[in-house]
């Protein structure tokens, strides 16, 4: 899904398209979280802030942090990893630094990409 989101070298993803790939990808990964299916969280996390990244999508930026609030072990980890390789999409939730019920991992990427 991700060789999608610069377009197709005509014009880039309307902004619906966007927005339910960023749903779709978030919902995958919620999954996998719930199933601990490692992988495919990482990937389906991946998308979804590649996405994020490229089409900044408000309202799915708001359903996306209120996730990464409830994340915590193992998933935070992978989660965090994928938002340190992702800096454009990481910066949209700098809130999250400052909580302390957000697990660490996800603290501490969100603080690196804003550079706090």
């Amino acid at each position: 899904m991700t060789g999608h989101v610069q377009g197709d070298g005509i014009g880039r993803p309307h902004w619906n398209e966007s927005k339910r790939a960023i749903a779709w990808l978030r919902g995958v990964a919620r999954h996998a979280a719930g199933e601990e299916q490692w992988d495919l969280l990482e990937e389906a996390a991946r998308g979804m802030c590649a996405w994020d990244e490229a089409s900044n999508e408000f309202d799915q930026q708001i359903a996306t942090r209120d996730w990464l609030r409830r994340l915590h072990g193992q998933a935070a980890r992978i989660v965090a990893g994928v938002l340190r390789d992702h800096p454009g999409s990481a910066r949209f939730y700098y809130e999250l630094a400052g909580e302390r019920a957000v697990d660490m991992a996800i603290r501490s990427a969100v603080n690196q990409a804003t550079g706090h």
